[in-house]
């Protein structure tokens, strides 16, 4: 599913989508070797039920649904879908929705000239201070920053 993100993407040769791409693999790899092993995981029989509420989710773009709203959906309990939704994408639905909401903002970011807090808000975002936090927190920049560094250069995405 995060994958589907990079979807978005006309043109796959993008230096920003090969930048999506090699953020997320390096992300995973990392993870993958703290692990120290890797595990088999079970079939998820509740796989289904979780891509149509994302799917919907995406659809609706209601980017500031609860956990307790999804679980509802999916005509869970709360700690069930919290469980379900961690075992199958391996975080949790707070921060699956959270980096949703960056992705919007980083293809706004590179693809329009909206004010920061426009971005922030059509991102789904009630505040651009926290939007602004949590993009610095993710991407290790601002923003403003990273528009910059990306219409600034054509070699966002490579190197080591």
């Amino acid at each position: 599913m995060l994958f589907n993100w990079c979807s978005e993407f006309d043109d796959f040769t993008d230096t920003l989508f090969r930048s999506l791409i090699k953020s997320i693999l390096l992300h995973a790899f990392k993870h993958l070797k703290a692990s120290g092993y890797i595990t088999q995981r079970e079939d998820n029989a509740h796989l289904g039920d979780l891509m149509r509420l994302l799917k919907s989710i995406d659809v609706s773009e209601n980017y500031e649904i609860t956990t307790e709203e999804a679980a509802r959906l999916c005509n869970w309990s709360k700690s069930w879908f919290s469980k379900t939704f961690k075992l199958t994408f391996g975080i949790s639905f707070k921060k699956f929705m959270l980096l949703r909401k960056l992705n919007i903002a980083i293809n706004l970011l590179t693809n329009t000239d909206l004010r920061i807090s426009d971005i922030s808000q059509r991102a789904g975002f009630t505040d651009s201070a926290y939007f602004c936090l949590k993009f610095r927190e993710m991407m290790s920049d601002t923003p403003l920053s990273f528009r910059d560094k990306v219409r600034s250069t054509s070699d966002v995405g490579r190197g080591a």
